[in-house]
């Protein structure tokens, strides 16, 4: 029996002309190292997706081996990463287990019973599961799957399917993991009352999965944790509002169980997570890491299993040796201006399996000191002196304030004649004549002011200034006591 949610459009029977294998549509890339327990299955020429559920066996969809998988895994590697041009790690598989039930649209499918069309008591694609074993164990972040019973109180939640398949139908953009949440529109019962699926659609905005996506985890987001409560199996189109079909885990717990002689997670997945402050309070969850040099920070990990941890890494993104520890507490101190990326891995064991998760937060940290300032002046015709502003940006953040003052004659004395607090204004000096002038930028922020002067000579002979080429470098760094107009940014 199937269930479906009333308001929606219902979805039609499909021919085995109409289905596709499914991959990402109108979704976006997943953040560095997020969801690093989906992976990727190469064979060959093509690929599918899969799950990580135990350092040994990778949950997948049985139509994605596309071999006779008694006689092995044929060649199949695992690559695990954000994209698979640029793999983290691969391993060999050595085993591959389709389900002994798998009905399959495609008549000459090495591995199922049969199709849909020769077999009588399947009107659908029914247990299209499988297992593949690795070569080598992986101690990373394990997929928990859900084993809650799917019923009407699950219509209408949105699940987030994840996948390294292409944007658009038998299109481009495959090999990189993307992700997209769309909502649940109807469900069957278990095989052979149903055909044990979960449909998902979003015929408005035409979120969906497709080529490429199959054997990828459908996960149920609560609060900050996830569960796969389906697998990537079919769709009619991929965007066009036909809808996918997605294999439900909780029918098949104990088939993967038997076949891999495993128990697997079923815990609600929370990823590692840190907070990190120049001014930390504990049991506060403000991260604050933008700061003025030196900048000492705190972290402390934010863990759901803090029991589990043995070890923590940190790599502070400084260029600096990682820091290992055995508390959940760390700190740092930057003495350098910049913008920097911080990773934190927890490594230990949950059940019976060793674990090593990470979290990585690119531009996390903030250390502002005085700016390098610099600008070149090249004066040009009519007047007009011509600046490109140099200021270092290596951390843009830190720069708030910019003001640039001219002052008639080779030095700073009296009050400027005019002033910017623009980036890198024109300066036209056509009302106050030919002449010698002083330039001086002052660029700051919470971590000082820094200034350049320079002095270029206007609409003299040639129009050159002080040094050959028509074009003065800053000369100096200095602090001036100034005081400069916000520029917000």
């Amino acid at each position: 029996m199937r269930h479906t949610l009333p308001l929606f459009v219902v979805l039609s029977a499909l021919t085995p002309s109409a289905l596709a294998a499914p991959r990402i549509v109108n979704g976006s890339e997943v953040a560095p190292g997020e969801y690093s327990e989906v992976v990727y299955l190469q064979h060959g020429n093509s690929g599918c997706t899969g799950s990580l559920i135990h350092p040994e066996w990778v949950l997948t969809a049985a139509h994605c081996i596309g071999w006779d998988a008694t006689e092995g895994p044929d060649g199949m590697y695992v690559v695990f990463g954000d994209r698979i041009d640029a793999p983290q790690r691969e391993v060999a598989a050595s085993e591959v287990h389709v389900h002994p039930q798998y009905v399959s649209t495609d008549p000459g499918d090495p591995n199922a019973l049969g199709s849909v069309a020769e077999l009588d008591g399947y009107d659908a694609v029914t247990n299209d599961i499988a297992l593949v074993r690795l070569a080598e164990p992986v101690y990373q972040p394990l997929m928990s799957l859900n084993v809650a019973p799917i019923d009407d109180v699950w219509l209408g939640r949105r699940l987030e399917a994840i996948g390294y398949g292409v944007t658009a139908f038998e299109g481009g953009g495959g090999g990189v993991k993307r992700h997209v949440d769309i909502p649940i529109v109807g469900y069957g019962a278990a095989w052979p009352d149903g055909d044990g699926m979960v449909v998902l659609n979003d015929p408005v905005e035409g979120r969906d999965s497709c080529q490429g996506d199959s054997g990828g985890p459908n996960v149920y987001i609560r609060g900050d944790g996830y569960v796969q409560v389906a697998i990537t199996s079919y769709g009619d189109g991929c965007g066009s509002g036909g809808g996918g079909w997605n294999v439900r885990t909780d029918l098949y717990i104990d088939w993967i169980e038997d076949t891999a002689g495993i128990q697997v997670q079923t815990d609600f997945v929370r990823p590692p997570r840190f907070v990190c402050s120049h001014q930390l309070n504990p049991g506060s969850p403000t991260s604050i890491a933008f700061g003025r040099l030196p900048m000492a920070l705190q972290c402390a990990i934010d863990s759901g299993d803090p029991e589990t941890i043995e070890e923590v890494t940190w790599f502070w993104g400084d260029g600096s040796s990682a820091e290992v520890s055995t508390a959940l507490t760390a700190s740092h101190t930057y003495t350098e201006m910049g913008v920097y990326s911080l990773r934190a891995c927890i490594s230990g064991v949950r059940g019976e399996n060793p674990y090593t998760e990470c979290q990585l937060v690119p531009n996390h940290v903030t250390a502002c000191g005085v700016p390098q300032v610099s600008f070149s002046a090249t004066p040009r015709e009519g007047l007009r002196i011509e600046v490109e502003n140099q200021t270092s940006l290596r951390a843009p953040a830190c720069v708030t304030n910019v003001q640039w003052d001219v002052f008639s004659g080779p030095a700073i004395a009296g009050t400027p004649l005019f002033s910017h607090s623009t980036w890198q204004p024109d300066l036209d000096l056509s009302e106050h004549g030919p002449g010698v002038y002083t330039i001086v930028l002052n660029a700051g922020g919470i971590g000082g002011t820094g200034a350049a002067r320079a002095t270029v000579e206007v609409g003299r002979g040639r129009g050159c200034s002080t040094t050959p080429g028509g074009s003065l470098p800053s000369l100096a760094l200095l602090v001036l006591p100034l005081v400069v107009r916000r520029r917000c940014r």
